[in-house]
Parts: structure tokens; sequence; C-alpha cells
């Protein structure tokens, strides 16, 4: 009994199937006003880090450090919005008023500076982004499909269909 359901399971399990490998061909990607991305014609949600993907399958170093980059500068603009409110946990408990006005004076100029500071975060990373599309798609490899005419040594030429791959 036990070898039989032992070549039961061989037999069945030689007609089941792994995992298949498939390959992707790389796509160009595209910075529409916004900054938009679109990743062949599908608009990519959210924010750029659906683009992590890409760059990884890529392999090239620049882009990733130009994306890590990015993501950095993220990191410290979502840290820079929380000033305002650090700055309230630790003076808001002031009693006199004439502490309170100064308090309020020196919030709404934190506040001001902070919404320049990630302004100005933002439009950095936005640069450094563009960056980073920009070198992928010219890193990615492509196909040239062409005419060409070959001189030959007697004097005439020789059509032919030419591929070439860019690495």
């Amino acid at each position: 009994m036990k070898h039989a359901l032992l070549l039961l399971f061989l037999l069945a399990g030689g007609a089941a199937l792994a995992q298949e490998t498939r390959t992707y061909s790389l796509k160009p990607i595209e910075i529409a006003p916004g900054p938009r991305y679109f990743y062949g014609p599908q608009r990519l949600s959210g924010d750029f880090t659906a683009l992590e993907i890409p760059f990884l399958e890529l392999g090239d170093g620049e882009v990733w450090r130009l994306y890590r980059n990015a993501k950095r500068i993220r990191t410290a603009e979502r840290l820079v919005a929380f000033v305002p409110l650090a700055y309230l946990v630790i003076n808001g408990s002031r009693r006199s008023f004439s502490s309170r006005q100064a308090v309020r004076n020196y919030y709404l100029g934190i506040v001001g500076g902070t919404f320049v500071a990630g302004l100005g975060l933002n439009i950095v990373r936005n640069g450094v982004m563009r960056r980073a599309v920009v070198t992928y798609n010219q890193r990615l490899p492509k196909a040239a499909f062409g005419l060409m005419l070959e001189p030959l040594s007697t004097g005439g030429t020789a059509p032919g269909l030419g591929l070439a791959m860019k690495f």
C-alpha cells in the first residue's frame, strides 16, 4: 500500500508545474507634469516608489543611487513637517501672556520656515527623481533594426538587414 501511494505521488507530482520564469523587457519611463510617471502606457499610482522595481531590474548603480537619494530627501521632508509640533510640545506650556505672544510669533515663524523648507525639499526631490528617470531611460538596452548598404570591392553595393543592440 505504501509503495502504491508513493508511486501515485511520484506520477502525479511529475505532472505538476513548478514556478515559471518569465522575462519582461524594460520599458522607458515617461514623466508628465505634476510629476506623474508612466511606465509604458500605464500610469504609476502613488508616489515615485513604484519606480523601484524597474530601477532594480535595470541594475544600474547610478540610477539606484539617485533613487535612494530621493527617498532620503522624502524622509527629510516628513521629518521637517514635525518641527512645529515639537516646538509646541516643548514651549506650549508657558503661562504668562507676554510669553504666550512670543511663543505664538515664534511658532508662526517656524510654521512658515517649515513650509518653505518642505517646498524646497520637494523641488529638490523631484529634480533628483527626474535625473534618475532620464538616466534610466538612457541606460535601457535599445534594439536598432535597419537597412544597410555595404560597399563592395568591385565598386557595387550589397544591401543587407541589420539588428544592433545597445547595452
